[in-house]
């Protein structure tokens, strides 16, 4: 059977019972009881004149974008992901060509390494901090160039990053770099002339079958596992250390819905927070949606506000050659820079 990713939004506690016609409220916090990878009974009550349906599930009403074959009153099976950044769950259509796929023991050893219930939910996937740079780099590019290295040898995409490399894409000694290839002990201190025997499969680089059942994963990967999850559920990664010595530095990145709900969507939104010798507490935000960009510029000190506002003009002008469109840039000045 086919499995298809569903999205959908909590609409209203519904008790056991007849159903009954609800307007469409906005989501409501709910955490579900579920593990990732339970499966769980889903009754269709009714379709909806956009094309969604209001489905129960665990004595909620659902608001749920399912395949327009689905009609009220049939039950779904439902295969549960995670919860953010909204409930997220398989569907099991009966009659479609493929294999079955059970998670329920997966689900369960996930459900060891996420964070239990009674933890604080994580609000991003935090990747350990260090040092980027020895000294001030002269290119501000060359800063650019070492946060792009953090997040793609974090350990978070390795295995989107070994799959393009089994395929031909990639290069071997960049795996090595990330942690999860660091623990490689086959493949530790190897280099590109092991690339030509290792390029049909990916022998080494993941645990070996035998092993699986027990334990999916080296437990020294834990902690990257839990990130991986967290970066799934929040849809944000952080980074907190220093840029150079002595300049400390806090950046973000994260997808998130448009404003303007489903019309608007999806962007993407960067932040840098740093507190610079003479300009004080800065914090840097953009928001980028296809070729444009948004830009917002906080400072703690008010002259720092002027300063950056007096300089806006040259900003946007060297914006204009990296193929964005500035569509707006706001400098504010707030009493601390979160």
């Amino acid at each position: 059977m086919a499995l298809d990713p569903v999205q959908l939004k909590i609409i209203a506690g519904a008790p056991a019972g007849p159903a009954r016609p609800l307007a469409v409220e906005p989501a409501t916090p709910l955490r579900l009881d579920l593990l990732p990878g339970e499966r769980v009974a889903a009754e269709v009550v009714e379709g909806r004149p956009d094309g969604r349906f209001l489905v129960r599930l665990g004595g909620e009403l659902l608001d749920m974008n399912l395949p327009a074959t689905v009609r009220p009153g049939e039950t779904l099976t439902l295969t549960y992901l995670g919860e953010r950044p909204r409930p997220t769950f398989l569907l099991s259509l009966p009659g479609e060509g493929g294999e079955a796929v059970d998670l329920s023991g997966t689900g369960r050893w996930l459900g060891r390494i996420a964070p239990h219930s009674g933890e604080e939910q994580p609000s991003a996937a935090v990747v350990p901090g260090g040092r980027l740079l020895a000294g001030v780099p002269a290119d501000p590019k060359v800063l650019a160039g070492r946060l792009r290295e953090v997040l793609v040898r974090s350990g978070l995409f390795y295995e989107s990053h070994l799959a393009a490399w089994a395929v031909g894409e990639g290069k071997l000694a960049d795996l090595l770099e990330e942690p999860q290839g660091r623990l490689s002990p086959r493949l530790a201190g190897a280099g590109e002339r092991d690339s030509a025997a290792l390029q049909q499969g990916t022998a080494g680089l993941l645990p070996s079958p035998g092993n699986l059942a027990a334990e999916p994963a080296d437990g020294r990967t834990h902690h990257l596992i839990r990130e991986q999850l967290a970066l799934l559920q929040t849809g944000r990664f952080s980074w907190q250390g220093e840029a150079w010595p002595g300049q400390e530095l806090a950046w973000g990145v994260g997808e998130r819905e448009a404003e303007g709900g489903a019309a608007g969507g999806r962007e993407w939104e960067t932040s840098l927070a740093l507190e610079l010798p003479r300009l004080g507490p800065v914090r840097a935000t953009l928001r980028l949606r296809g070729g444009n960009l948004q830009l917002d510029l906080q400072a703690s000190q008010a002259s720092t506000a002027a300063a950056l506002e007096n300089g806006s003009a040259e900003l946007r002008g060297a914006l204009e050659g990296t193929g964005l469109r500035l569509t707006e840039l706001t400098v504010h000045h707030a009493q601390a820079a979160p």
